[in-house]
């Protein structure tokens, strides 16, 4: 599994009851960031509880490998965009991650 958000974290706990062996891998300093940290501690906690094995602060690339002897791989690191297109203006996209941009309604953001 890659990716230590809400959508990473969420699919390595349903693979609990079916799978052998679970990992999870996040490029951050630690689980579910957007949350508070408390959150991230907890879910790090449970996993650990529960044989996941969880990497923090690891990189993978689109083509790199599967680390660690894992048989399969799962991404869960969310949509990126590298470019404006006639739906969403450069407003709309957070430059570093390439994200959507949303407001508190989960509404894109525009610019005005």
């Amino acid at each position: 599994m890659i990716g230590g958000g809400s959508n990473g974290v969420e699919v390595a706990s349903e693979l609990l009851t079916g799978c052998e062996r679970v990992g999870l891998a996040t490029r951050g300093i630690r689980l579910l960031p957007g949350m508070p940290e408390a959150a991230g501690e907890a879910a790090e906690e449970y996993f650990r509880r529960h044989g996941v094995q969880v990497y923090l602060n690891t990189e993978l690339g689109e083509g790199d490998t599967l680390p660690y002897g894992f048989e399969q791989l799962i991404r869960c690191t969310g949509m990126r965009y590298s470019a404006p297109s006639t739906f969403l203006s450069s407003d709309s996209l957070d430059p570093k991650t390439g994200q959507i941009l949303v407001n508190h309604y989960l509404q894109v953001k525009i610019s005005e």
